[in-house]
């Protein structure tokens, strides 16, 4: 039977394999699936209305309108908010500016006016002017005559020469008697001249002159002393002493007519005093100059500025105060050239937000051209490679996703081939044990029948094998008693072996013993030569000493030598002196003795001592020595101590091997019958095992069948995975 089923597990062995690789490919399978599940979630997830819009828009186009559009609003907002800011500051500093240039203007035209004023102030008050007058007034023809002369005489020169004046008339007397100047002021002007007559101020009025009106001024003479009416004097200015301030300004030019645009003197009602275009005539009032004047009395401001509509057009009107007669110089300035700037500003702004948006186009197409270009390639090579073309490969040295994208596709395809390959080999295989399996099942027949042989030769077997466990029976029973043999020689070693192992660790006690001592003598001795050392050393101290002291005495005999010939000097009185030093003398002499003698001693000492060291130290290297050999017959005895242990270890082992051959013996003896019972039952078996040979011929059979089942799908998945190229 296990004959037969290890012929099965031979042939089943390709399918188990085969079975594991079908799970994996299940398994890809599932893996495939849930991430098409994954994609769907996805894919219900972005199919938002704006989502599915773009969509529908090629990206090169959304690409193109992305830009322009974001262009567009950064242009728009920028623009918009530059316009605005910048047509602010421009017209507040117009403004600031207009403002500016009129209140100079109009400082410079009061003090002109002021001097006019001043001129016939002064000559109204003049002394000789006032004396003349008086003389003129109360005296006869004659008298009249000569200070008329002496008037002309002291006053024309510095009346011709003031350039402000164009007309200039002196009347004297209520009758308004011409004494210098134009008398033709009068024909047209008393009605004036009467109003003026009790006016101590100047005063400015509207005269007649040549059929035309003119603004002058009247200054009533009054004598300083009795207050009396003398005169009065008329003034007509130039034209210069009001526009000759204005006249040049520049506050702009009209485009389109080329003229400057309109300053002028207006009073309080509307009147233009002095202006320098058509627009506002001298001595008239219009709709405009009347506004103007009504929104300045509104105001109530020396200075200041406000829009207004000037001839349908929205101008900037600033005005200032003369403080003379509530005249104020007002400009008039349209907006549209306030904003002139601006629109500039807002043309150049457009005309580069066109420009920006048209590179803005141009780098859009750049751009959705390096997008759209690889994913047309893309797709291309994808609809090659859904046809099973699987040799393409897309080359993009790029470094973007597209790139990434191109260089995972090619990774797919690589794979994919991989894949195909490996499906295409595994269908060969398939063949291939299609084949092998039919040569199995033929071979499972020839099997089938060397059994039935092969049964025969059992049964014929079996019956040998009984004679031969008869023999081996016997056989065992001479083994048997052999090891009872051994058994009891391996005793007799054991005790033998126990005895040698009791004297070998007395004598090991008495080589501890003997290394002890060897160890404590070594100690004494170092002890010993240490001490003769020291001693040594203290000799040389003692020596050093000695020799010191010799060296004192000799200083000292020197000394007792030296006091002696002082004491000899002295004569009598250094006598006693003189023994003394003979006696220092002699004791530094017996000093010397003594000193010289111990030196003596102490360096035969030292030699005795040096000697004594020597032979210490030779004594304590014989003790290493000695140490040294009984560690050496220490570890001698340790080596035999473990040899022995190793041996007694092994008697044990051998011990139990023969215990366990015994016992051996007894489970051979039952195998040995167990082994003819099984031959008894071998004729048996052979019927059973002719059955099995049956079964095993139809399943030979079977598996045929199954091996061109296996050929056939072979030949369908060749088909199928040959529309791809690799």
């Amino acid at each position: 039977m296990k004959f037969i089923q290890s012929i099965i597990s031979i042939i089943k062995k390709p399918f188990r394999k085969k079975s594991s690789k079908a799970i994996k490919i299940k398994n890809v399978s599932g893996l495939f699936k849930r991430n098409k599940l994954n994609t769907a979630k996805t894919n219900k997830a972005t199919t938002s209305p704006l989502y599915s819009f773009l969509r529908k828009i090629r990206i090169q186009t959304r690409l193109i309108l992305s830009f322009v559009l974001i262009i567009l609003l950064l242009l728009v907002f920028t623009s918009v908010y530059t316009y605005n800011k910048s047509s602010t500051a421009i017209n507040d500093n117009v403004k600031s500016y207009s403002q500016q240039v009129l209140n100079q203007t109009s400082t410079i035209l009061a003090n002109n006016i002021k001097n006019f004023e001043d001129f016939a102030s002064d000559l109204a008050i003049n002394n000789s002017l006032q004396g003349s007058l008086e003389l003129y007034a109360n005296g006869n023809e004659d008298v009249r005559f000569d200070e008329k002369q002496k008037i002309i005489d002291a006053f024309q020169s510095s009346i011709s020469n003031n350039d402000a004046i164009k007309t200039f008339g002196l009347y004297a007397t209520k009758d308004y008697e011409t004494i210098l100047g134009n008398s033709s002021i009068l024909e047209h002007n008393k009605e004036i001249l009467d109003s003026t007559h009790d006016e101590k101020t100047t005063k400015w009025v509207q005269y007649s002159s040549n059929g035309q009106k003119v603004v002058g001024l009247s200054k009533s003479i009054f004598s300083i002393i009795t207050g009396d009416y003398l005169g009065v004097i008329t003034q007509i200015p130039d034209e210069s002493l009001f526009t000759g301030s204005y006249k040049d300004l520049d506050i702009g030019v009209d485009k389109v007519t080329g003229e400057p645009f309109d300053i002028f003197i207006v009073a309080k009602d509307g009147v233009v005093i002095s202006s320098r275009s058509a627009n506002f005539p001298v001595f008239e009032s219009n709709d405009i100059s009347k506004a103007i004047a009504k929104k300045i009395t509104e105001l109530n401001t020396s200075t200041g500025n406000f829009e207004s509509i000037c001839n349908e057009e929205n101008c900037l009107i600033t005005f200032s105060s003369l403080k003379i007669n509530g005249w104020y110089i007002v400009s008039v300035i349209p907006f549209y050239y306030l904003n002139s700037t601006a629109d500039d500003l807002r043309t150049n702004i457009i005309i580069f937000g066109i420009i920006c948006i048209l590179i803005a186009v141009l780098i859009s197409l750049l751009i959705s051209k390096s997008i759209s270009i690889p994913s047309v390639n893309l797709v291309h090579y994808m609809k090659k490679a859904k046809d099973g073309d699987l040799t393409i490969s897309i080359t993009d040295n790029g470094n973007d996703e597209l790139s990434d994208i191109s260089r995972n596709f090619n990774s797919m395809l690589i794979n994919i081939n991989a894949l195909v390959e490996k499906v295409k080999q595994s269908a060969q295989k398939i063949l291939d044990f299609s084949n092998k399996i039919a040569i199995s099942s033929s071979e499972s027949n020839n099997l089938s029948q060397q059994v039935s042989i092969t049964i025969k030769q059992i049964a014929e077997g079996a019956n040998e094998q009984a004679n031969d466990i008869n023999d081996g029976v016997e056989t065992m029973s001479i083994l048997s008693n052999e090891i009872n043999v051994v058994g009891d020689n391996m005793k007799e070693v054991a005790e033998v072996v126990g005895h040698t192992k009791a004297l070998s660790e007395g004598a090991s006690e008495v080589v501890n013993a003997l290394n002890i001592k060897s160890h404590q003598t070594n100690s004494a001795s170092d002890r010993i030569v240490k001490n003769i050392t020291e001693l040594s050393s203290s000799m040389k101290e003692i020596q050093k000493i000695v020799k010191v002291i010799v060296g004192i005495s000799e200083q000292t005999n020197l000394l007792s030598l030296n006091a002696s010939i002082e004491a000899a000097r002295a004569g009598e009185a250094g006598k006693g002196f003189a023994i003394v030093a003979s006696e220092v003398k002699k004791l530094a002499d017996h000093s010397k003795s003594a000193s010289v003698n111990i030196s003596e001693i102490i360096s035969k000492a030292q030699l005795k001592t040096e000697q004594a060291v020597a032979e210490a130290t030779s004594s304590s290297l014989l003790i290493q020595e000695q140490l040294q050999t009984v560690n050496e017959a220490d570890h001698t005895f340790k080596t035999i101590f473990t040899s022995m242990d190793k041996i007694i270890e092994s008697m044990d082992r051998m011990s139990q091997s023969v215990s366990s051959i015994m016992n051996s013996k007894e489970n051979v003896l039952e195998s040995m019958q167990s082994i003819s019972a099984v031959a008894e039952q071998s004729a048996v078996t052979s019927g059973e095992i002719f059955e099995s040979t049956l079964t095993q011929m139809n399943a030979s059979k079977e598996l045929a069948e199954y091996a061109n089942t296996l050929q056939a799908m072979s030949d369908d998945l060749e088909k199928a995975i040959s529309i791809f190229k690799i």
